[in-house]
């Protein structure tokens, strides 16, 4: 089937989300957040300018889920406190108001951080030295459990901030990511 450039500009039903066309922008990390991970009026008024683009949905940059050891960047985004919250929700509004769509990535940056941004040890599912990165700290079976209740917190705040859409950040290296690759995973329990 050909490209078809005029089918780009239609509305699209995906479950639940309908979307007013099929364009949709990629996240970028800006680091306007704080340092705490609050949103800020530079983030907000950055968002607006991609949102004159008129995509269909805005999938935003990472938000955090667990301060400070899983932050990959020193002013990301987070979703690790109910004080969060209402600045969520004031930059989603800020978005929707143009009639776009919001997604959102939740995340823990794993063996790709760094105690330069951290301040502590990265963490990872094996203590494995990887080319370039600090050594990692083996997670125990708590500290695991620990992080699934994390991701669900952060998906509950960001539904309550009201996103359209949740995007686990599942890539280049991050937490979840180490899990699923025998590079970073050792383990020999259930993990």
């Amino acid at each position: 089937m050909a490209f078809q450039p005029k089918k780009l500009s239609e509305p699209i039903r995906i479950n639940r989300l309908e979307l007013k066309n099929r364009i949709a922008t990629a996240p970028l990390m800006t680091n306007f957040a704080t340092e705490e991970g609050y949103v800020t009026d530079q983030l907000i008024a950055y968002y607006e300018e991609r949102a004159k683009g008129n995509p269909g949905l805005i999938i935003c940059e990472a938000l955090c889920v667990d301060f400070p050891e899983g932050s990959g960047f020193k002013r990301e985004m987070g979703a690790y406190d109910d004080h969060q919250v209402p600045g969520l929700k004031r930059f989603v509004q800020a978005i929707h108001r143009h009639g776009i769509k919001m997604a959102v990535q939740l995340h823990h940056a794993g063996v790709s951080t760094s105690s330069a941004v951290t301040g502590r040890q990265p963490v990872g599912p094996s203590a494995i030295d990887l080319p370039g990165r600090e050594k990692p700290r083996a997670l125990t079976v708590e500290e695991i459990k620990g992080l699934v209740s994390r991701f669900a917190a952060g998906a509950r705040r960001v539904q309550e901030a009201g996103f359209d859409a949740i995007e686990i950040h599942c890539c280049h290296r991050y937490l979840l990511a180490n899990f699923l690759s025998t590079l970073t995973n050792r383990r020999t329990d259930a993990y």
